[in-house]
């Protein structure tokens, strides 16, 4: 079992790749692993971008964050809260409630789900 280390701006990508795997097994490319970790990326931006007025882009966030999962396992949770900026985290720790991801004693975990998100993801 790989113990996931402090992250910081500088082994934020080196520990990613240390839990990447992707469908070819061990052997990938540089390639596949920057096109599979820009996802972290993706959603923290997708999330950055949505107000109250704009919409939450659900099956985006929900598609990029279940490609991180199957990429990256248990790191896709740490790496998610690293790069997402804090004033996101209830939508996020909503969608990964909802998607049966958030580890149950996480240090996020007392972050009350977002009813409304909740809502939205149920109608999907």
């Amino acid at each position: 079992m790989m113990i996931i280390p402090l992250l910081t701006t500088d082994n934020f990508k080196s520990v990613a790749k240390s839990f990447y795997s992707n469908a070819h097994g061990k052997n990938f490319t540089f390639l596949e692993f920057e096109e599979d970790f820009r996802y972290f990326h993706l959603v923290a931006n997708t999330l950055k971008r949505s107000k109250k007025t704009d919409p939450l882009r659900d099956r985006t966030l929900l598609n990029h964050i279940i490609i991180l999962n199957n990429c990256f396992g248990k790191f896709t949770v740490d790496g998610l809260f690293f790069i997402v900026p804090e004033e996101h985290w209830r939508t996020l720790k909503t969608i990964l409630s909802f998607l049966h991801i958030m580890p149950v004693n996480y240090k996020q975990s007392d972050i009350d789900d977002d009813k409304e998100v909740l809502k939205r993801l149920y109608s999907l």
